[in-house]
């Protein structure tokens, strides 16, 4: 649509600066018999002006190639200076745009399909960033709350080359290696806790066999 609009602007600029020349329809000379028998004829003494005239229309023709030349570089000067207007234009319009939507409670930071009408979204509400599942219902998968991953989503978001369906996926992969990581911790704390239950076991027994040898002793 850019390119379009570029495109159409160069188009009426060229049409506008290109030099308009008319040319006027030539009379039809007089032949020589007429002019013998009428020689106030008018086109009979036109030999004599043209050889008269000849130097100026010369002089004409010379001025007017440098003239021609200059149109040329004044149309090339005005298509840049356009061109450089609409890019700045652009620009402008594609930041501010971008500044306001930073700006709204609600935004849509892209997803990634998952089948047919199932995706994964991310979502800013806020500061608060959510990853919904979108199928048949809305469903929410998890918050982000790492200060870290927040940031980088918002660096991201205002840059130019984001791709939200990689930045999701990288999100998805952290947290899924996170909750395996917590899945380990929880398995070594049981595995820990059932050792020191077990060793405490093991005392109480022999604490206990210890007071009934004593008492054992002592009855004798």
């Amino acid at each position: 649509m850019k390119k379009q609009i570029v495109l159409w602007i160069t188009v009426l600029l060229m049409l506008c600066f290109l030099p308009l020349h008319t040319s006027n329809a030539s009379t039809t000379d007089p032949s020589a018999k007429e002019c013998i028998e009428n020689p106030d004829k008018a086109g009979c003494n036109d030999g004599e002006e043209d050889q008269g005239s000849s130097s100026p229309l010369n002089q004409s023709a010379q001025e007017e190639s440098p003239s021609l030349a200059w149109n040329i570089v004044k149309l090339v000067l005005a298509l840049a200076f356009i061109i450089v207007l609409i890019y700045g234009l652009l620009k402008f319009v594609n930041k501010r745009n971008q500044m306001f939507s930073n700006v709204r409670a609600m935004q849509n930071l892209g997803g990634i399909s998952l089948g047919q009408h199932k995706s994964m979204q991310l979502v800013r509400i806020g500061d608060r960033y959510y990853v919904v599942g979108v199928g048949d219902n809305v469903e929410l998968l998890t918050e982000i709350e790492d200060e870290k991953t927040i940031q980088e989503l918002s660096n991201s978001s205002e840059g130019e080359a984001y791709n939200p369906g990689a930045r999701l996926a990288s999100l998805l992969s952290k947290n899924k290696k996170q909750t395996s990581q917590e899945s380990d911790s929880s398995i070594q704390f049981q595995q820990l806790f059932q050792s020191e239950l077990k060793s405490l076991k093991q005392k109480r027994e022999k604490f206990i066999e210890k007071q009934q040898q004593k008492k054992e002793d002592s009855d004798e």
